[in-house]
């Protein structure tokens, strides 16, 4: 609240017949308001797309994620440090080439690059380089004409996204770089056990786990 919004844009101190008094400049009557202070601070908040899409196939801490990283709101090196949290290097701890950043971290970095096109591949869906979370979310929301395999090719990116996520931490905290085929064969077991318990699919086989064949 103090780094967004300034106590001295809300309240100012005046001289009085009795002496000091303070008022509040969100209203016309110079008198406090929550509910003023509210929309101030709405008002100073980043809006997010409202279009973004809540898959009931999805866990509710991974959907969060992805609607956050969407807006950039994810803890990677560059967002830490720009709250004040000291970090060693703003460098990518994975291509060790460029700053780390959501986009980056998600889309954009080799390592990412390779489990997006894995991933593509094994969907047998073609389309162009995506370098922000952003560009492959709309993808995915306009993919093809049935609905049904678009929700679920849906589900695999958000998978995708998390489970590239995941494999950040893994190095950054453990030490432990996964191979980009090891994610890709996470991302496609994890799916598949959303889509199918999640989304109630009973009658969906491994062995037939495959976006175009359902």
């Amino acid at each position: 609240m103090k780094k967004n919004i300034p106590v001295c844009s809300v309240f100012s101190k005046h001289q009085g017949p009795t002496g000091e008094i303070w008022k509040c400049g969100l209203t016309p009557d110079d008198s406090y308001s929550v509910c003023a202070l509210r929309n101030k601070c709405d008002y100073r908040t980043p809006t997010i797309d409202s279009n973004f899409q809540w898959i009931k196939e999805i866990p509710l801490k991974v959907s969060c994620f992805i609607w956050r990283a969407q807006a950039g709101r994810i803890p990677t090196v560059n967002e830490l440090s720009k709250r004040g949290v000291y970090v060693e290097s703003l460098t990518c701890q994975i291509c060790e080439e460029i700053e780390e950043c959501p986009d980056h971290t998600l889309v954009a970095c080799s390592y990412a690059t390779m489990v997006t096109e894995g991933i593509l591949r094994w969907c047998r869906v073609q389309a162009g380089s995506f370098h922000k979370v952003n560009q492959i979310l709309e993808f995915a929301a306009k993919w093809g004409s049935c609905s049904k395999r678009r929700r679920i090719f849906m589900a695999i990116c958000y998978c995708m996204l998390w489970s590239i996520w995941k494999a950040r931490n893994d190095r950054v905290f453990n030490n432990n770089r996964l191979p980009p085929d090891k994610v890709i064969d996470i991302v496609k077991s994890m799916s598949f056990l959303w889509v199918k318990n999640r989304g109630k699919r009973k009658e969906l086989a491994w062995a037939n786990w495959s976006l175009l064949s359902r």
